[in-house]
């Protein structure tokens, strides 16, 4: 196994691939620390899996949270309970986790 930090650089993150595909890796899976779009080298000779993160074009198997359905849960707990004037403290107005939870 090898691993690599990008440190979100997209320009790690291509040399990286390439690196990796030199050195005849069986697969690859990139994992996001923040729920976010990657740009991969396109098309990926070796199996690829997302994880935490997304192909703009939906090219790529991905493994992703469902912040709709957190955020809708979170909502829905907060009516059962009562309460109907509810303060929402999104994060990031631009992240993609933020949008989806408040689309939830």
């Amino acid at each position: 196994m090898l691993v690599v930090n990008t440190n979100r650089n997209s320009l790690v993150l291509q040399a990286s691939i390439r690196d990796l595909l030199d050195r005849q890796v069986d697969s690859i899976i990139v994992f996001a620390a923040g729920t976010r779009a990657v740009r991969l080298p396109a098309p990926l000779p070796v199996p690829t899996m997302l994880i935490n993160c997304f192909s703009p074009g939906d090219d790529q198997p991905c493994v992703l949270p469902d912040e709709r359905a957190g955020g809708e849960a979170q909502v829905r707990m907060v009516l059962d309970a009562g309460h109907r004037r509810i303060a929402l403290l999104p994060g990031t107005q631009s992240a993609w986790a933020t949008k989806a939870r408040i689309r939830g």
